[in-house]
């Protein structure tokens, strides 16, 4: 985006403005789900939309009790490691595959798996 619009008119172009979280970024795919990221995911966005629920779930929760927390936890890591697992097998595509970021993402989540279901 900064290379089309400039250093300076790039942020104006943007529905979510930086810094962005994860929350923006799930919006963001629900925002153009169907022209960018249908093909990967499929028509259905309930997975993304499962996912952002239970992260404004989380963040509202502020460590009220910590069992729900840690279950919204479970939640949150055993979705992303869905959509990670689901982009990489219906992408085609061998760069997000072999992406350093998303094998070490997708990583950490089934070791955060692993450890919990002990």
């Amino acid at each position: 985006m900064k290379e089309d619009f400039g250093e300076i008119l790039w942020k104006h172009s943007l529905k979510y403005q930086p810094p962005w979280t994860l929350e923006t970024a799930l919006k963001c795919v629900l925002h153009h789900h169907f022209a960018v990221f249908s093909e990967i995911f499929g028509r259905s966005k309930i997975q993304v939309e499962s996912l952002l629920s239970l992260l404004q779930s989380y963040n509202r929760q502020n460590n009220n009790c910590d069992r729900e927390q840690g279950q919204l936890e479970e939640d949150i890591v055993e979705l992303s490691l869905t959509l990670i697992i689901l982009a990489k097998t219906k992408s085609g595509s061998s760069d997000l595959s072999t992406n350093p970021n998303i094998l070490d993402c997708e990583k950490s989540l089934a070791e955060y798996v692993k450890q919990r279901k002990k």
